[in-house]
């Protein structure tokens, strides 16, 4: 068994807090912009209650509503699973699997974007989300690929334009250190 290296007192892979929003209850978006670049990724974590039914919640990339999107996802209720692929041509990631299902309860999502500063390859985004309704609820794994090579200065949280962020809601960006940080 290999002995791992001991982890410099930069703390490589530290998690830090780097922004927080909140619902208001009459906005369907919640951004971030100027986000610093020193990181080596990026993590979101939004806790997100919907003011209303909600079958969309998504995420823009440097306010690029072109088709620079591509995305996998899994969805799975304790029963059944199925999956579908959206190739290019999209205009956001969705993380609720594309309308799949509709939720009035509170849901959690955590997306995790690799290499985020990067400006020479496509950006890779790992999304999670889980909710409850009521005991029948289900979870989302969702893969995707923004299909451009510049660095991520902003993100945007949004849902479809008839949802908002009830009050309640939070979303918090966190940068993941790199070795010598």
């Amino acid at each position: 068994m290999a002995i791992l290296p001991a982890v410099s007192s930069a703390m490589h892979g530290a998690v830090v807090p780097i922004g927080y929003g909140v619902g208001n209850g009459t906005s369907s978006s919640i951004s971030f912009s100027n986000i610093p670049q020193g990181y080596q990724d990026l993590k979101i974590i939004l806790y997100y209650i919907p003011s209303t039914t909600s079958t969309s919640l998504g995420g823009v990339i440097n306010t690029d509503s072109s088709s620079s999107y591509t995305y996998t996802y899994l969805v799975g209720d304790g029963s059944s699973a199925s999956s579908n692929r959206q190739s290019p041509a999209q205009t956001s990631f969705n993380f609720i699997s594309n309308g799949a299902f509709a939720y009035t309860q509170p849901m959690s999502l955590t997306i995790d974007i690799q290499n985020y500063a990067n400006t020479t390859t496509f950006k890779t985004v790992l999304a999670r989300l889980a909710a409850d309704q009521n005991g029948s609820g289900r979870t989302v794994l969702t893969v995707g690929t923004y299909l451009k090579t510049n660095a991520i200065t902003s993100f945007t949280i949004q849902t479809n334009s008839s949802v908002n962020f009830a009050t309640g809601s939070t979303v918090a960006l966190y940068g993941i250190r790199t070795v010598g940080q």
